[in-house]
């Protein structure tokens, strides 16, 4: 088992979604593939750069307020907070 996962307080599922992300004022096309109580996990195209709040419009027409956590390259994990 991953080191990582035994630290996590939540079980992440995996999911595929499409959705976009708000960067500078602008929505860029993402993905979202995993998910947990508190946060998801966003694949984006690499050289974007997220920090701080954002927003994440999901395919269901919901809009999230998110806190960006950590970024590596294209994948960025996001904290939900509302």
């Amino acid at each position: 088992m991953d080191a990582r996962a035994d630290r996590r307080r939540y079980p992440r599922r995996v999911r595929v979604w499409s959705g976009q992300v708000r960067v500078g004022g602008i929505a860029v096309d993402c993905a979202v593939s995993n998910e947990s109580v508190e946060g998801l996990k966003l694949i984006t195209e690499t050289g974007i750069l997220l920090r701080g709040e954002t927003f994440v419009h999901l395919p269901d027409g919901t809009t999230r307020r998110c806190l960006v956590r950590w970024q590596r390259l294209n994948e960025v994990g996001v904290r939900l907070l509302d």
